[in-house]
């Protein structure tokens, strides 16, 4: 079970499957099985689509995290998502995108009840993104959800990614916004979610080379992941207590 309510099991040798019964959902997972269907590796293989259901080829699961590895982690994790961070032929992004992500920011803030974080994540967003909007870097395609939780392995030990968030109009095809993603791993999110103390942050791993308007982005992505966490995640559970603490360390 994942924190959107999604379900994911073995159907039979080398299948899994990933349906939802909520009928709110199944546009989603469509959306998400053709996305990933689309553009082949780094995903997971798709076998076949059904209307609230997908099916994908049966891969490693994911590996246990230690403290000396998460840095070669995030390494590996970032040379897998090049193919989709190419620049050659950037996905559009829609002029009005950052109208709709001010108005999603409020959503989000509302409906999580951290009106109280509104206005320092709103000011991050103008400074590190608005600010500077014509030199984000604007890939093919991003993971959305780019965490270390949603890789598996090929046969030959590669990175496979699975459950993607396709870019939408109020979060466009940023680079900045994988990663973010990527940070909240580099801080321990898969440590903390199996209850081990998490390593010491390693961001430098993540922002390694990348521009310095990428980083900046990637600063205030990361602080929207955990107001992102806030929305699937129910009151008081391990999930919502992290977010929350991270938010305050971030955010202030």
């Amino acid at each position: 079970m994942r924190l959107s309510g999604a379900t994911v099991h073995r159907d039979c040798d080398g299948v899994y499957v990933k349906y939802s019964k909520n009928p709110k959902q199944w546009d989603f997972l469509n959306e998400q099985a053709v996305y990933m269907a689309d553009y082949g590796p780094p995903f997971v293989e798709i076998l076949g689509i059904a209307h609230g259901r997908y099916w994908m080829k049966e891969y490693e699961v994911a590996f246990q995290l230690h403290w000396a590895g998460l840095e070669q982690a995030i390494r590996n994790a970032k040379s897998s998502l090049d193919p989709l961070w190419a620049t050659d032929e950037p996905r559009f992004v829609d002029r009005n995108w950052i109208g709709a992500h001010r108005r999603r920011l409020i959503e989000l803030c509302e409906m999580n009840g951290v009106v109280n974080f509104y206005r320092r994540l709103s000011d991050m967003f103008e400074s590190n993104v608005v600010e500077n909007e014509s030199g984000l870097t604007v890939c093919r395609a991003t993971h959305g959800d780019a965490t270390l939780s949603n890789v598996v392995f090929g046969p030959d030990n590669s990175f496979r990614w699975v459950d993607p968030i396709p870019p939408s109009l109020w979060l466009p095809a940023f680079k900045a916004v994988d990663l973010g993603k990527l940070m909240q791993s580099s801080h321990g999110w898969e440590f903390v979610m199996s209850d081990r103390t998490p390593p010491p942050h390693c961001d430098n791993e993540v922002l390694h080379n990348e521009d310095v308007i990428d980083m900046l982005a990637a600063g205030y992505f990361h602080a929207l992941c955990y107001l992102r966490i806030l929305r699937y995640a129910e009151k008081g559970s391990l999930p919502h207590n992290y977010a929350m603490n991270k938010l305050y360390e971030l955010l202030g």
